[in-house]
């Protein structure tokens, strides 16, 4: 735009579900990351930790590595209402583990402040 290259915005396009309210899924996996809360959608299951409200000002904040992460199994609890972080433990190391392989992913050109450690 006006000579400045643009980086191409990511994403699958929701029109299929209009037409079908049953249509599977395109999009498998999601990351999310903003102001420290983060997040990754993976085949039902979706992990993520809120580090804090943007309108939260003049309190300090944790660091990163003190948030809590929760678990939950959205084809079964769609509201949000059951962390399963303590019960499946291992399903939240592998939901953390595909954050961070997400989060420094090449396609996220200046997206790595999570790697400072």
């Amino acid at each position: 735009m006006n000579g400045i290259p643009q980086t191409r915005i990511e994403g699958v396009s929701m029109l299929y579900t209009f037409g079908d309210a049953n249509a599977k899924d395109r999009r498998l996996t999601q990351y999310f990351e903003l102001y420290g809360n983060r997040a990754i959608y993976h085949d039902g299951w979706l992990a993520g930790t809120v580090h804090g409200a943007p309108w939260e000002t003049g309190r300090p904040r944790s660091t990163l590595e003190n948030d809590k992460w929760e678990l939950y199994d959205t084809r079964t609890d769609f509201s949000l209402a059951d962390d399963l972080a303590g019960k499946h433990p291992e399903k939240l190391r592998e939901m953390q583990e595909l954050f961070v392989n997400e989060a420094i992913s090449t396609r996220r050109t200046g997206r790595t402040r999570l790697l400072r450690r």
